[in-house]
């Protein structure tokens, strides 16, 4: 029945919920560029991670990060976001 199925995707909505990406919490590639653009002209062309300070060479290692967490109210914008390398970004995950 219709209420037994919807039950069960709620359920299984329940348990994947917290694997989910919120869709608020992602720049849209225009804001990511313009962050990019931001981090290359301070830093003389080179994409430096704002926590370590090492020159990131790997399109694949570059993160986009909120400076101040969305989980504590940090909203998804240009002004809140940064540029971090892989390492940095897990161990930021981490705390």
């Amino acid at each position: 029945s219709y209420a037994f199925f919807r039950g069960r995707v709620e359920l299984v909505m329940g348990v994947l919920r917290k694997y989910l990406v919120d869709p608020k919490r992602i720049l849209s590639l225009k804001e990511k560029i313009k962050v990019f653009y931001d981090n290359a002209t301070k830093n003389g062309g080179q994409i430096i991670c704002c926590e370590c300070k090492k020159v990131i060479r790997k399109y694949t290692d570059i993160n986009f990060d909120h400076v101040y967490a969305h989980t504590n109210g940090g909203k998804t914008e240009i002004d809140n976001s940064q540029i971090l390398c892989e390492k940095c970004n897990k161990k930021l995950q981490a705390k």
